[in-house]
């Protein structure tokens, strides 16, 4: 079963460019395996932009294993690096609806 990882948190308005630049980064780098898709998403506050990182991977297993590694998952970084520690959640993917003949909605688990 496919599991999707939500990290969230404050990125002040003087490190946007800078955090969107490091999350393009990601993707010339090797990709974690297990990887499916990774996309960020920011709404903007009064001072700051929360942002969002939802990242989809191939199933549990592989989220722990890059979980298990000794520093901290990418996602996470990126927002330590702004000097804002982030929330995480994990959640199993339930259902999915994709458009397009090919892709019927389906029900997983």
């Amino acid at each position: 079963m496919m599991v999707m990882t939500v990290v969230s948190g404050m990125v002040p308005n003087t490190r946007t460019d800078a955090f969107e630049k490091d999350y393009a980064e990601l993707a010339r780098g090797p990709l974690t395996p297990g990887l499916v898709r990774s996309q960020l998403l920011k709404k903007p506050d009064d001072v700051n932009f929360v942002y969002r990182i939802e990242t989809l991977w191939e199933n549990r297993e592989m989220l722990d294993r890059m979980r298990a590694r000794p520093e901290p998952p990418e996602a996470v970084r990126l927002f330590l690096k702004v000097g804002n520690p982030p929330s995480v959640e994990i959640f199993d993917l339930a259902q999915e609806i994709r458009s397009g003949p090919d892709a019927p909605c389906e029900t997983k688990g």
